[in-house]
C-alpha cells in the first residue's frame, strides 16, 4: 500500500469512528439492527478500521476504532481481543471500561468487575467508570444466594454512590443504587424488577463518550 493510500485508510477509519461515536451517544437501540442503516453503514466502514490496524498495529487507537467497530456489530469476542491490544498498547485509556461494558452485555458481570477495577484505578474521578462498576457487582450479586449477595450489593452501593458524588446529576448511577437498595432493604431477595446488572443499552453508562 503506498503512503497516501494508507492516509485516506486511516482517515475513513476515523470518520467512521466518529459516525459510532453520534450512533451511540443517540442512545437508538433498534429492535432489528439489521435494518438500521448506521449498522449497514459500519458494517461497511470496517476494512477500513482492519486495514489501520494492518498499516498501524502498534497504534492503540487503531485497534480501539477497530473495537469499537466490532461492538457496534455485535462481534463481541472479536471487539474483546482488540480493546485487549488497545489496552496493551495504551493502559491509561479507556479500552478497559470498554471491555467492562461488552461484558455485561454478554452476560459476564465477573469477567466485566476485573476490567473496570482496572479502569478505575486509571479513572479515579469517572462517574461513568464508577457507575459501570456497580452495575457489575450488583450483577455479581443477582447470581448469589441472599446470604452471599448482600456483600456484592453493598459494595455495588459504594460504587455507584461513588459515582453520584462525583456526578450528582447522574440518572443511570441514580437510578441502579435506588434498586440495589431495595434489593438490600429485601435481604437480596428477587423481585419482578430487573436488577442493577440487567440489560445496558448501547450508550448506557457514558460509554459514547469514552474513546
Amino acid at each position: 500500500m503506498k503512503w497516501y493510500e494508507a492516509i485516506l485508510a486511516v482517515a475513513i477509519a476515523m470518520w467512521a469512528y466518529d459516525r459510532i461515536r453520534e450512533r451511540l451517544a443517540s442512545r437508538r437501540a433498534p429492535k432489528d439492527p439489521s435494518e438500521d442503516p448506521e449498522v449497514s453503514f459500519v458494517r461497511n466502514t470496517l476494512p477500513a478500521h482492519e486495514q489501520a490496524v494492518i498499516e498501524y498495529p502498534d497504534m492503540a487507537d487503531s485497534h480501539f476504532g477497530l473495537a469499537r467497530a466490532l461492538t457496534e456489530l455485535g462481534r463481541h469476542d472479536e471487539a474483546l481481543e482488540a480493546f485487549g491490544r488497545a489496552a496493551e498498547l495504551d493502559p491509561g485509556s479507556y479500552a478497559d471500561y470498554w471491555s467492562g461494558l461488552v461484558n455485561l452485555r454478554m452476560g459476564k458481570s465477573g469477567e466485566a468487575l476485573g476490567f473496570l477495577d482496572r479502569s478505575v484505578a486509571h479513572h479515579p474521578d469517572d462517574a461513568d467508570v464508577h457507575c459501570l462498576r456497580g452495575r457489575a457487582l450488583a450483577g455479581i450479586a443477582e447470581g448469589l444466594d441472599p446470604e452471599g449477595a448482600r456483600g456484592h450489593y453493598e459494595m455495588a452501593a459504594g460504587a455507584l454512590g461513588r459515582a453520584l458524588r462525583l456526578d450528582p446529576g447522574h440518572a443511570d448511577a441514580a437510578a441502579a443504587l435506588d434498586r440495589v437498595r431495595r434489593r438490600l432493604a429485601a435481604g437480596g431477595a428477587e423481585d419482578a424488577e430487573p436488577g442493577p446488572g440487567a440489560e445496558l443499552a448501547p450508550a448506557e453508562g457514558g460509554a459514547a463518550g469514552k474513546g
